[in-house]
């Protein structure tokens, strides 16, 4: 907030109050020259939140027992240390790492009890790949976070 004296015919005795913000903003903001007392964010009414279950459908696999059982012996070797765990397929498009990665995660959600989340970043898409920040927002909102 900004106040200045320039401009004849201004509020306040020729005082000019100008409130602006520029850039990008995203989510709750507050603008204020002077607060007293407290100020508090409260989101609609908590609701339960279902568990997401984001992951598309499985498709038929054919021949991949070997894929499958490195993806898992990989799975099994991540749960015996302390840390996250990061498991890459790559390959040319149109060999079937989508359906491989399906297959293999849809085959342990049972023991995924707080859920599986999924986004396609759309890098094949015709509008481009997915912002970061939209690709975080879904997750939030499957997750339960108000925006």
């Amino acid at each position: 907030m900004h106040v200045s004296n320039e401009g004849a015919g201004s509020a306040q005795g020729g005082a000019h109050i100008g409130n602006e913000m520029s850039g990008t903003v995203e989510g709750p903001s507050v603008q204020a020259g002077t607060v007293h007392g407290g100020i508090h964010f409260a989101g609609a009414a908590s609701r339960e939140t279902q568990v997401p279950w984001q992951l598309p459908p499985a498709m038929p696999l054919t021949d991949r027992i070997a894929e499958l059982t490195v993806l898992e012996q990989a799975r099994a070797r991540a749960g015996q240390r302390d840390g996250p765990t990061l498991i890459v397929l790559s390959g040319l498009g149109g060999v079937g790492k989508t359906v491989l990665a399906l297959s293999w995660l849809h085959s342990f959600r049972a023991l995924c009890s707080d859920g599986q989340l999924h986004t396609d970043l759309g890098a094949q898409g015709l509008e481009g790949p997915v912002a970061p920040g939209e690709a975080l927002s879904r997750f939030l909102r499957a997750l339960g976070v108000p925006p």
